[in-house]
């Protein structure tokens, strides 16, 4: 989820803990119990900074180490202890608070398609159910809801927001039965497959998907409710050599992307005196804009005599712009 979603939780879960303390006799800081559950639930994040060594450092390693069950014991630790010490009372309602906000992050960052590495170091596979978007308008306006009947309508606090978060796991049960019909859908469309990806958009109930055949094709499109709408075909033009492919894995961008990305397709382009370029890409983030269709994540890599000599990793806003920074990065390394 977003850092917004993140603090709307934050918010909503430390006020809940707080209210049922008083309501138990137990004397709390309410402040001082939603700031502790603001922190713990965006605290994951902290690795963000890693956006200020490199694309490929940030791409690697968000949703990471920082989000494995390892880090978050550790999170959990440091954060109620900091919690405790700032009013030095009831360290058991901190834990407490630590322990949702953190896993309340967990929770949610899983149920969209970026995912985290939540077993790491025992598996790096990364999680993903791709049930709800990263910005989930229903998450967020349901929040903001009871928000503003707690604030102008003096509702009762716990009960908004155990309505509310009743609602929430209402949509995402709904959300996870229809991402489990969409996947039948579209296996009768296109027939097996080697790899599917189905994630929510922004509105509810409306997907895409990325699919992907035994033999190399690649269909992309969206689904609305449970009408399919192909957005575009790819079949992988040219096969690396074993030779090329053993070369260029040893270089950190590739891997770095290959590691991340569950399903791409690559174009290889030939230049006299034995130079190649190869753009990578993934499908899972084909945008449409004014009748174009481009992708957002690349990995531009240049080879002289089969030998790397330069590579590019990251986001950008189209495949253009992720080929102007990688001219860049080769004239520099000529």
């Amino acid at each position: 989820m977003d850092t917004s979603s993140h603090i709307c939780m934050g918010i909503a879960t430390g006020l809940i803990i707080s209210n049922v303390a008083t309501q138990n006799n137990v004397e709390v800081n309410e402040a001082s119990v939603v700031c502790v559950s603001i922190i713990a639930n965006i605290i994951c994040d902290i690795d963000v900074v890693l956006k200020l060594k490199s694309n490929q450092s940030y791409i690697k390693n968000h949703r990471g180490i920082s989000h494995s069950f390892l880090l978050t014991i550790f999170w959990i630790v440091l954060i109620s202890f900091l919690g405790y010490l700032s009013v030095k009372q009831n360290y058991f309602i901190y834990l407490l608070v630590a322990i949702v906000g953190v896993y309340s992050h967990i929770f949610t960052d899983l149920l969209n398609g970026y995912g985290v590495q939540f077993l790491w170091p025992i598996h790096k596979k990364w999680i993903a159910l791709g049930i709800t978007y990263t910005f989930d308008t229903v998450l967020i306006s349901l929040h903001i809801i009871a928000f503003l009947l707690i604030i102008y309508a003096k509702t009762n606090v716990l009960l908004t927001f155990l309505t509310i978060y009743l609602f929430i796991l209402i949509y995402i049960f709904i959300s996870y039965i229809y991402h489990y019909q969409l996947k039948k859908l579209l296996i009768r469309k296109y027939g097996k497959y080697k790899r599917l990806i189905i994630q929510a958009k922004s509105l509810p109930f409306n997907w895409k998907y990325v699919y992907e055949t035994t033999d190399k094709k690649f269909y992309m499109g969206i689904v609305r409710f449970k009408t399919i709408i192909q957005l575009r075909y790819e079949k992988r033009k040219e096969i690396l050599s074993e030779a090329l492919e053993k070369e260029i894995m040893k270089d950190k961008n590739v891997k770095t992307f290959i590691a991340f990305t569950p399903i791409y397709n690559y174009v290889i382009k030939h230049y006299p005196d034995h130079k190649i370029d190869i753009r990578f890409y993934d499908l899972r983030y084909l945008m449409v804009r004014k009748n174009t269709m481009y992708y957002t994540f690349n990995c531009l890599i240049h080879l002289e005599n089969n030998n790397v000599k330069s590579s590019f990793l990251g986001f950008t806003i189209n495949e253009d712009n992720a080929r102007k920074k990688f001219t860049k990065i080769k004239e520099k390394h000529h």
